[in-house]
């Protein structure tokens, strides 16, 4: 991707595989956000929910789970008015990372 800011989504909701799993996704959600607030946006997954996580690549037979973990992650926020969070992420750095609607009518030839 030319080193490029891009976000790569495949449509897959992890909480319920969590759950199933006997962890509280929305305090494993919780914890990473938090993490990434506290260090401006990006940070390591917290060692528990990384574990938590880790285990899903076993279950689910998906790899990149686990590979995913070996990079920060990341608050990703356009920073604009259609912001649906009552609390912005204050402290997150601006991400670079485009609106979805955009790349679809820059992929279709249209303007956005």
């Amino acid at each position: 991707m030319a080193g490029n800011p891009h976000v790569l989504s495949v449509g897959v909701d992890l909480a319920p595989a969590l759950e199933a799993n006997g962890v509280d996704s929305a305090a494993t959600v919780d914890a990473i956000l938090r993490e990434c607030l506290h260090r401006r946006g990006e940070a390591r997954v917290p060692r528990e929910a990384a574990q938590s996580l880790g285990v899903l690549t076993e279950v689910l037979n998906i790899a990149w789970i686990e590979d995913a973990l070996s990079v920060p992650a990341r608050v990703i926020c356009p920073r604009s008015n259609r912001c649906p969070r009552a609390e912005r992420c204050e402290g997150a750095r601006p991400s670079r990372a485009r609106e979805i609607a955009d790349v679809r009518e820059e992929i279709l030839g249209r303007e956005p």
